[in-house]
């Protein structure tokens, strides 16, 4: 049981009580998706939104980005409150609880954007990073979890969190499903669809738009580290003789190479030079691994 927890639990249950739709959480001092709930209902209310509902969705995320960003000028004390719960059931200082934004709040919140491989760390509050603060991701390395995973899951948040169709994912060292979707939105990214029709989803236009992309022994570049983080994903590979593991990277060398050539011909390219990339979509994708 967190004091600070029961403490966020306590407030937003008694601050939001009567809103048109509100949901109580538990009041148990333990961090959950209830909680986490109850905190998104209740910034919901403060900009605006009824009845509220549990989910943070394109309609909050619009209301919060017309709001702006959350920092010490923010006139609402219930959002800088919101904020500091959030932040404290993250596993992060979280300040007074009172609503003070102040200097060790602000480093509070770069260091969670730090957490998250974000490029930009001061310390305001961006729509993107509020969300991200009301869900149960974690953004440290769990128990189990790979570094190798964990570096890609925060390249992945530092190179794209700016498209559109891109959400702040976790850096916990697992592959998920979630985490799979982002590295096909970054494939369409480079492919060059659309941002409003990335969706994650490896269909014939992410296919089609890969064809146009080999990658090689020698090559280097965004599609080798796209190709690599796949194969990190999926490692290890065991032949029934040996083990092989791979690496992130933006070089196509040799080790690489052996690694893919110990994939089922179903998953490679059938060419003894070149890697096509829609096989990296196979790789990639959840449903297909063993």
């Amino acid at each position: 049981m967190d004091d600070k927890v029961l403490a966020a639990q306590k407030w937003v249950n008694k601050t939001y009580a009567g809103v048109s739709g509100y949901t109580r959480c538990p009041e148990d001092g333990r961090t959950g998706w209830a909680t986490m709930y109850s905190l998104t209902m209740g910034l919901q209310k403060e900009l605006g939104i009824s009845p509220v509902v549990a989910n943070f969705g394109a309609g909050t995320l619009a209301k919060l980005t017309a709001h702006g960003s959350i920092g010490p000028d923010e006139p609402n004390v219930n959002i800088r409150k919101i904020v500091q719960h959030a932040m404290f059931c993250k596993g992060y200082w979280g300040g007074d609880g009172e609503g003070n934004f102040d200097l060790l709040m602000a480093e509070s919140v770069a260091a969670f954007k730090t957490d998250a491989g974000l490029g930009e760390t001061s310390g305001m509050v961006q729509p993107k990073i509020f969300k991200a603060l009301l869900t149960m991701d974690a953004y440290v390395l769990l128990a189990g979890g790979s570094e190798k995973v964990q570096s890609i899951q925060r390249w992945l948040n530092g190179r794209y969190v700016n498209k559109s169709t891109f959400f702040i994912g976790p850096c916990d060292g697992h592959f998920s499903r979630d985490v799979q979707q982002a590295l096909m939105k970054a494939i369409q990214y480079e492919v060059g669809i659309p941002e409003d029709q990335a969706t994650g989803v490896f269909g014939p236009g992410t296919q089609a738009g890969l064809k146009s992309h080999p990658v090689a022994q020698g090559d280097s570049g965004i599609f080798v580290q796209l190709f690599s983080a796949a194969c990190v994903f999926n490692e290890p590979v065991n032949d029934g003789v040996s083990t092989y593991v791979t690496s992130f990277k933006s070089a196509f060398d040799s080790s690489l190479k052996e690694f893919v050539e110990q994939f089922p011909a179903v998953l490679r390219a059938g060419c003894d030079r070149s890697w096509r990339l829609p096989d990296m979509g196979a790789i990639a994708d959840l449903d297909r691994r063993p």
